[in-house]
């Protein structure tokens, strides 16, 4: 999340700089225009990254999920089959795997926050090459 932040407040120093400084806008705008398109195509890899990342967390979140139940049901037939040594294994495997979602679940916000992040840098950066595009028409 700190490599987006820094290309955003990186790219648009570079974007107030050029049109501030520039003498010739003919020959300066092309190569901004070139490079903004490629910090989008960075953000948008980075974007991409972030949901991997965000589905690979729901996938580990849903099956600690499914080890919890297994292991519920797994202790509620040990207990009725009178087996209380395995039904105590059951549960105590049964917290652990619910100490295992409540991990997951915080993993996944991050994962998600990084990725709403990423989001909206790269929309921005689209923003920015679009008015950058708008201005060099001109």
């Amino acid at each position: 999340m700190g490599r987006i932040e820094r290309l955003k407040a990186i790219t648009s120093k570079r974007i107030e700089a050029f049109l501030a400084s520039i003498e010739k806008p003919e020959t300066v705008m092309p190569q901004l225009v070139r490079e903004m398109a490629d910090r989008v195509g960075e953000a948008a890899r980075a974007e991409a990254k972030a949901l991997t990342a965000v589905k690979a967390d729901r996938r580990r979140l849903d099956a600690a999920n499914g080890r919890v139940d297994r292991f519920f049901n797994g202790a509620k037939l040990a207990w009725q089959a009178d087996e209380r040594e395995t039904a105590s294994q059951a549960i105590a495997a049964q917290i652990e795997a619910e100490r295992e979602v409540a991990q997951c679940g915080g993993c996944l916000a991050s994962s998600e926050a990084a990725y709403e992040s990423a989001c909206q840098v790269r929309k921005q950066l689209q923003n920015q090459l679009h008015e950058l595009k708008l201005r060099k028409q001109e």
